[in-house]
């Protein structure tokens, strides 16, 4: 939340802005077997963009996990939507195994915390 200036006798103080400005929700994932999560941001983002005014948006929960794997937090991101999706990297030299993973930027009007 930007600050918003205050002109006084002289000298210029400052007070909380009325607006707050969320930032994009950004996630790496791993992408899988066949491609379906993949596929499906690719097609959402799409569909926002071949429609006229109508985008599809979501609420998002992300649950935040302890080292037991107990959910300690859940985090709502409201009225969210993909901006970016990143390429997928894919090897054919690799001995190891290695996850093919992409990353995507979402944004959202506004997030809580949720029980």
């Amino acid at each position: 939340m930007a600050g918003a200036p205050l002109p006084f006798r002289g000298f210029t103080a400052h007070v909380a802005g009325d607006r707050i400005e969320y930032g994009t929700l950004d996630i790496q994932f791993m992408i899988s077997e066949y491609m379906e999560n993949y596929i499906e941001i690719f097609n959402w983002m799409k569909s926002n963009h071949d429609s006229v005014g109508q985008f599809l948006k979501a609420d998002i929960v992300l649950s935040v996990l302890d080292s037991s794997n107990n959910i300690t937090k859940k985090i709502r991101y409201v009225d969210a939507f993909p901006v970016s999706l990143g390429a997928v990297d894919l090897h054919t030299q690799n001995t190891d195994v290695e996850y093919v993973t992409a990353d995507a930027s979402l944004q959202y009007t506004y997030f809580e915390f949720v029980n």
